[in-house]
This record gives C-alpha cells, sequence and structure tokens, in this order.
C-alpha cells in the first residue's frame, strides 16, 4: 500500500502541471486506505463510549456491552467476596471461570492482578491457553498441590459442573454488572481438583 502513494503523488503532479483540467487522478487502493483509515477512527470512537452506542436505535441491542463495559465493576464485587472469603476460613481464596474471556477480564481487572484459572475445558469446552501455560493449568501437579484445600470464587458454569472439584459448592447469585442472566458466581470451599479424565482435548 506505501508504494502506492508515489504513484498517487506523481499521477496528480502530471495533472496540476497539466493546468488541472479534466479529472482529479483518483486512485481505488489510496480511496480505500483513506475510508478504511476514516471507518477505523469512527468505530475506535464509538466502541470508547459503547454505552452510547446501546443507547442508539436499531443498533443498540447489538451493541455487546457486557464484553466491553462493567469488567471493573465485576472485579471489584469479586475483590469484595474474596475479601469475605478470606476472613471466613483463614485461608487465601482463588478465581475460577468458567469461560476464557471471563477469565481473562477478572484477571486484567482484580486489584493486583491475582491469576486467575480457567476451568472451560473440564466444563464441556474445549482446551483454551490457560491449559497450555503451567502456572494455570489445573491439570499441573506442581500447581495443584498449591491450590489443595483452598476456598474460590466460581464464575459461570453450572453448580454440578463445579461440585466433582470441591468438597462443598455453594449458589451465591451474579456478580455486580454481570450482563448475562444465566451467568452464576459459586463459592467453592476445599479445593481437591478435577478429575483430569473430565478434561476436553
Amino acid at each position: 500500500m506505501v508504494r502506492v502513494f508515489p504513484e498517487y503523488r506523481r499521477r496528480k503532479a502530471v495533472w496540476r502541471d497539466a493546468g488541472a483540467e479534466g479529472r482529479r487522478p483518483h486512485m481505488h487502493r489510496v480511496m480505500m486506505w483513506r475510508w478504511t483509515i476514516g471507518l477505523g477512527v469512527i468505530v475506535a470512537l464509538g466502541f470508547a463510549r459503547a454505552d452510547w452506542l446501546a443507547r442508539a436505535p436499531v443498533i443498540g441491542p447489538l451493541v455487546p456491552k457486557g464484553r466491553l463495559m462493567f469488567g471493573d465493576t465485576r472485579a471489584a464485587d469479586a475483590a469484595r467476596i474474596l475479601d469475605e472469603l478470606r476472613a471466613q476460613t483463614g485461608l487465601e481464596p482463588v478465581v475460577m471461570a468458567q469461560h476464557y474471556g471471563r477469565t481473562s477480564q477478572l484477571a486484567y481487572y482484580l486489584p493486583g492482578q491475582p491469576t486467575v484459572y480457567c476451568a472451560g475445558a473440564y466444563m464441556e469446552g474445549p482446551r483454551k491457553q490457560y491449559d497450555l501455560w503451567p502456572e494455570t493449568n489445573l491439570a499441573n501437579p506442581d500447581l495443584h498441590a498449591d491450590l489443595l484445600g483452598r476456598p474460590a470464587l466460581l464464575v459461570g458454569g453450572r453448580f454440578e459442573q463445579w461440585t466433582p472439584a470441591f468438597d462443598r459448592v455453594e449458589e451465591a447469585g451474579q456478580l455486580d454488572g454481570e450482563h448475562k442472566k444465566g451467568r452464576l458466581i459459586y463459592l467453592g470451599y476445599g479445593y481437591r481438583g478435577f478429575p483430569t479424565s473430565e478434561a476436553t482435548p
């Protein structure tokens, strides 16, 4: 694309030297490049204010607000729950999520950016990057030993998907700012690990 601009400038100079008569030279690739940059700026500004877009008629319902906003709100509520688990059990709690997107979001927004674990591979989902890194792979024996017996905030999934990995699991509603009605949270007590045979390859 960069090589096109000198040719465009050359044609424009020839057109000007000829008295700027006739049609100004336009090259489709140059025009497409400019339109693409313009559209990119508009989209970037639009997503920076997704709350405004979500109120717009027609396109408003199509805006994925939950993916773009409220990550900090959910993380603040998660931090509050973790503090309660810490005070209740005297142990350092962990955070596990069923969906890799929510895992990443919580890992980014939680104070101190602690490690958040993705259990999706044990819940009818494919393996994700979290299952490849030793520090987040729940099948890693060293990590398993570190997490053993600890309480956890569990995000998403179904109750029966979490129970094999904990001594006790309790439903706890939803995180503040959660946009999906069915995405519940649970409190897990006494982590014992997922049966490795349940992981989806």
